[in-house]
């Protein structure tokens, strides 16, 4: 028997919950039947805090005798809140039932260094007692748990989050825009606040937090749920990057880029847009290799390669977008590592 447990956020309102929420998706439709723990955001008292705990103590119980014996389940880490119980019944299910693990990994805070702190810690050395098989993002990652005293035998590479989307994919017209999407707060990415200085590039951006930028070159369209967001594309590259520069990824969200595959990239080839990214992020190889954008190290590079490129290959560009962006949009990626996490946990 195959089980997921899903956190349940009815308040989530962001890319985080896409990701998730999209992946048990997938694995539904894998016969991964859902297991709910569900979470509401406590007000700031001790009393809410308190009833959550009750409710996770009880759920956890519930999932435990739920689950038969030598079956496999699916679980999605890090797990963002502290859940009384959930430790103690994981590994029962281990222990007791004979249960296989699954930890598909969307963060590790280790690596992200910017909420680095005991509960994650806590977190991410559970998830490594317990896990029979991880997928991770790709190799850069695999190779950082790999030093970390996981087994090869026990990683498997998503290679790219999907997005999954049944929207209209707009024809898109060749120009000079920057899309930027996300959070759009300065102090998680500065280099917003330089980009108003790089020549020859317009920006369009969408997401919360934005402060005001008055630039002729800036132009903010404001912020929209993930399923909306790709009618909005119709020109331009989507832009990842991240730190406090417009001429190199720096500081803790830059070097990020070099293990993690921003769910924001899933989004734009999702949608039929080509992409800029940091030529030293762990995804560029992935860009290269599929054709599907360009690999750059400043955004001043940026703006001379698309200035000396041409309508066709930019079409061409797009065509190839096109095509993954059929697999994105219908789980192909995530469907294809937890084949391969289930196979090998047949051969165990």
């Amino acid at each position: 028997m195959l089980y997921q447990v899903v956190e349940s956020n009815k308040n989530a309102f962001n890319a985080g919950s896409k990701a998730t929420a999209d992946i048990t998706s997938i694995a539904e439709k894998m016969n991964f039947k859902p297991l709910y723990v569900h979470h509401i955001e406590a007000k700031n008292n001790i009393f809410s805090k308190i009833v959550n705990q009750i409710r996770y103590f009880f759920e956890w119980s519930q999932l435990y005798k739920e689950v038969e014996d030598n079956s496999v389940i699916l679980l999605q880490h890090p797990f963002r809140n502290r859940q009384c119980n959930r430790e103690k019944n994981i590994l029962k299910l281990k222990e007791r039932k004979n249960v296989k693990v699954i930890s598909l990994i969307h963060d590790i805070e280790e690596l992200r260094n910017s909420v680095y702190n005991e509960h994650n810690r806590s977190e991410f050395e559970f998830m490594v007692r317990v896990a029979d098989q991880f997928i991770v993002h790709n190799s850069k990652m695999k190779e950082w748990l790999k030093d970390k005293g996981v087994g090869e035998s026990k990683i498997v590479i998503l290679e790219i989050f999907d997005y999954l989307s049944d929207s209209p994919i707009n024809e898109k017209n060749f120009a000079n825009n920057i899309i930027i999407a996300g959070n759009l707060d300065l102090s998680k990415s500065a280099y917003l606040g330089e980009i108003q200085n790089v020549s020859n590039l317009n920006f369009d951006l969408y997401g919360v937090n934005y402060k005001n930028n008055a630039s002729p070159n800036i132009a903010y369209h404001g912020a929209f749920k993930p399923e909306e967001l790709s009618e909005q594309f119709t020109s331009g590259f989507g832009l990842v990057w991240d730190g406090t520069s417009i001429d190199t990824c720096d500081g803790n969200t830059g070097n990020y880029l070099r293990y993690n595959n921003p769910h924001k990239l899933s989004l734009y080839i999702s949608s039929g847009v080509p992409v800029v990214i940091w030529k030293e992020a762990a995804l560029a190889t992935f860009v290269k290799e599929k054709g599907i954008g360009l690999c750059v190290n400043s955004l001043t590079e940026c703006a001379e390669l698309i200035s000396n490129m041409s309508k066709d290959q930019y079409d061409e560009i797009c065509s190839r977008v096109n095509e993954e962006s059929i697999k994105l949009r219908s789980g192909f990626y995530s469907k294809r590592a937890l084949e391969e996490a289930l196979r090998r946990i047949q051969n165990i």
